[in-house]
């Protein structure tokens, strides 16, 4: 093998503000959410950018090997 394709994703965790229902979305770069539809009562979801919470709790990097 020659080389590879590396791809970066986000995954962006959500807690419905009417039924507290815990959903997950991933993308790839550059993609905010602003407006969304909880899977579990269907209730639409704003976000504004400014008050996204962000957490980094559970963020491990993984070791890269070159040779």
């Amino acid at each position: 093998m020659t080389g590879y394709q590396v791809h970066k994703e986000y995954i962006w965790h959500f807690t419905c503000a009417s039924c507290t229902g815990y959903w997950s979305i991933a993308t790839m770069d550059e993609w905010t959410p602003k407006k969304l539809f909880c899977p579990h009562c269907g209730k639409e979801q704003m976000n504004d950018s400014k008050t996204i919470a962000v957490s980094y709790t559970h963020l491990t990097l993984p070791t890269i090997y070159s040779v």
